[in-house]
């Protein structure tokens, strides 16, 4: 008998009224500064990295929110994987319809 994989979604994290008042009194200043050193950081070569993971982070800067992480069981073997994105056509038509 074939065992299937098993997908459990994490998402670890303060609770919604902390990351409410983090947010009002810090994240809305904070998150600022920390846009302005990471486009800095990506004019150089050197800071490109840097300035791309402060980039990818700030969410979590602006609001305290926990990326989303799978953790996938298969065959005796733990992965940690991405949460997977929609499709580009879907993503761009929510762009140009309600993102813009």
């Amino acid at each position: 008998m074939q065992q299937r994989p098993i997908s459990i979604e994490q998402r670890r994290g303060p609770n919604i009224l902390i990351r409410f008042l983090y947010f009002f009194l810090f994240g809305l200043w904070f998150s600022g500064i920390w846009t302005a050193i990471a486009w800095m950081s990506c004019v150089t070569i050197i800071g490109l990295p840097v300035g791309l993971w402060m980039l990818n982070r700030l969410p979590q800067v602006v609001t305290l929110a926990p990326q989303r992480e799978n953790l996938v069981i298969a065959s005796g073997q733990v992965y940690l994987m991405a949460t997977p994105q929609y499709p580009l056509w879907l993503r761009a038509l929510w762009f140009v319809f309600i993102g813009w």
